[in-house]
């Protein structure tokens, strides 16, 4: 939801871009995940709802907090409570822990109403500090354990589909 440092670089999403993919979202009737990197994002968020880009209920769109890329938020517990703290009440919200290298901080975003957690290859290749996983399905595994120690069932792709109001998977 907008730009935002990347290591030694600047990613770079400008508001006509993020107007022009909010439009084509609300054209296809598609639900938009709105990647939050920092605090002020929310206000590109709130400007697309007074501008009719964004559905005005929280329920239809859904948040990732995107943290832990080198120059942006880390991947903190306290931050991910001060992100969660400016969401809507009853909209949605997910993390993905860039280079992850455990399960600690995904543990703590399940515990604090995470639906959805991003594990795997993309984000990080680690089952704990220190022990690389060998294959992309390990880390799923591993998350799929963790939800069932915390008293959570991981949905199928069409509950999540349902769930978020995906109309076709």
């Amino acid at each position: 939801m907008g730009s935002t440092n990347v290591a030694d670089t600047v990613y770079v999403n400008t508001m006509e871009d993020i107007r022009y993919w909010a439009n084509r979202m609300k054209e296809t009737d598609v639900v938009p995940e709105m990647e939050i990197f920092s605090l002020g994002m929310f206000t590109s968020v709130q400007k697309l709802v007074d501008e009719g880009l964004l559905p005005d209920d929280p329920t239809k769109r859904h948040y990732n907090y995107a943290l832990g890329f080198d120059g942006a938020l880390p991947a903190d517990i306290e931050i991910l409570a001060a992100l969660k703290s400016r969401l809507p009440a009853a909209a949605s919200f997910g993390v993905l822990h860039e280079g992850f290298d455990g399960f600690a901080f995904l543990a703590g975003a399940v515990a604090l109403g995470a639906e959805s957690i991003r594990v795997g290859f993309e984000d990080g290749a680690w089952l704990s500090p220190g022990v690389p996983a060998l294959t992309n399905t390990e880390p799923v595994k591993k998350a799929v354990e963790l939800l069932d120690i915390l008293g959570c069932e991981p949905m199928t792709p069409s509950e999540a589909g349902k769930h978020l109001g995906v109309r076709r998977l």
